[in-house]
């Protein structure tokens, strides 16, 4: 309400504003279910009143009264269809099965009496009404073929759903054929042709449908896949980012009681250690989710393989000297078109998963060249890589296991980012599931 009391009545669209009541009721009936019911309803209407003012002045007695009996036994059938329709649905049936049957049951009902009235009324029809009486028809085979378009969810059509198209075309041809009517020879044919040709569309319409409703499961399939594999991570981050937090906390405490410098220093270090792991944790996650983003982009340069061999033996050597594991390098000599910054990121990315889960001594960086490909190397010699976690050992959120089956921690990052950075330097990533001693991973770039 405004401050004099009347109410606040909101803007309407433009068409809203344009439109005359009138013509907003005639769109909303011609938008309902039943609106091309009532116009099916109303074009049956006319042509039985034209047929019964023609037929009586043209038709034989019996063919005249033959037609009216049979517009007559439309009327009467299309209520008790509607009734079982709405039988069905009462009994607690699906409104959407129901109304397909009801549907199918309505074009079979209009195709029989269609042929029959062919029978009764062509040998007198001049060619004009012959004219509409193929355009209806073709009305028929039309409506036929559209609405046994059949949701995938829905299941088969049927072979009354498959057929019913085809039911006026099928009893007209049988009619030339046997009245040897040859002045609608042309006609019947070209209308056969065009029942096929509908039924023919109508295929495609469905494989199309079909496609696009499978495309749509395998989406939700995907994105639910997504939302549990990111749910797990974000119960891994918060158990893992939780750990070196709470030794933050513990070493600060130690840190603030130490009686001397000593016990200081060690405290202090090992508060230095629990930021610095914090930290590499929360820029693994920010390097992957810019990968994932599509924020990170290649640059396309000449990267000296002996140069980035020994940038990523210099980045890692610390950590692997503090938990005893040798790590070296084979001097390689040429170049490798690519990032120098993505590929010592994907490198490192190996040697630390090495570093921390393989439980190696030795370490070993090298490439190889082969059919214009470069291929570096990562190689270990620790416990290797479960058969069960090779399959996805690339996807985002992954964890490796152990070989006793258990989780060996991390955000299961390392190495789906690994292999974002080499797509996006057009190259690949994998393990060589041929090494039977520890793993050999690798990244494989073009040549030069």
């Amino acid at each position: 309400m405004t401050e004099t009391g009347d109410p606040v009545v909101p803007a309407r669209s433009g068409l809203a504003r344009q439109s005359h009541p009138a013509l907003l009721l005639l769109g909303s009936v011609w938008a309902s279910r039943w609106s091309h019911q009532l116009v099916g309803f109303v074009i049956v209407v006319i042509v039985a009143l034209g047929f019964h003012n023609w037929g009586s002045a043209n038709l034989p007695r019996i063919r005249w009264i033959a037609g009216d009996l049979t517009y007559a036994t439309v009327f009467v059938l299309w209520p008790l269809l509607y009734w079982r329709y709405h039988r069905a649905v009462a009994a607690g049936g699906n409104i959407e099965d129901a109304w397909y049957l009801y549907l199918l049951r309505l074009l079979w009902l209009f195709g029989l009496f269609a042929t029959a009235l062919h029978w009764l009324q062509a040998p007198y029809s001049p060619p004009d009404r012959q004219i509409v009486s193929m355009l209806v028809t073709a009305i028929l085979i039309a409506a036929g073929a559209i609405v046994t378009v059949r949701p995938p969810d829905r299941g088969d059509r049927g072979w009354a759903g498959t057929m019913v198209p085809a039911v006026v075309p099928m009893g007209i041809l049988s009619y030339v054929i046997a009245e040897g009517a040859s002045s609608l020879n042309r006609v019947v044919v070209l209308l056969f042709l065009f029942c096929l040709l509908m039924m023919a569309l109508r295929e495609f319409l469905q494989g199309q449908l079909n496609r696009a409703y499978a495309a749509t499961l395998a989406a939700e399939a995907e994105r639910d896949a997504g939302f549990r594999t990111k749910a797990r991570f974000l119960a891994a981050a918060s158990h893992d980012l939780d750990q070196p937090l709470q030794s933050a906390r513990l070493f600060f405490d130690q840190f603030k009681r130490g009686s001397d410098d000593a016990t200081r220093n060690r405290a202090s270090q090992r508060l230095d250690w629990a930021f610095e792991t914090m930290q590499n944790m929360v820029h693994q996650v920010t390097q992957h989710l810019q990968l994932e983003a599509g924020a990170t982009v290649a640059k396309r340069e000449q990267v000296a393989i002996t140069t980035v061999l020994a940038r990523v033996l210099e980045l890692n050597e610390p950590a692997a000297a503090s938990r005893n594991i040798s790590l070296k390098t084979l001097a390689v000599k040429g170049s490798v078109p690519g990032d120098a910054t993505l590929i010592e990121r994907a490198l490192s990315n190996f040697v630390t998963n090495a570093i921390r889960h393989a439980g190696a001594k030795r370490i070993l960086l090298g490439a190889r060249r082969s059919k214009g490909r470069v291929r570096l190397w990562v190689i270990d010699d620790g416990r290797g890589i479960a058969e069960a976690d090779r399959a996805s050992l690339f996807e985002d959120y992954t964890q490796g296991s152990d070989h006793n089956g258990e989780q060996r921690g991390g955000f299961g990052l390392g190495l789906a980012s690994a292999r974002r950075m080499a797509e996006l330097m057009g190259g690949s990533v994998g393990l060589d599931t041929g090494w039977r001693r520890g793993s050999a991973f690798f990244l494989d770039l073009a040549g030069t």
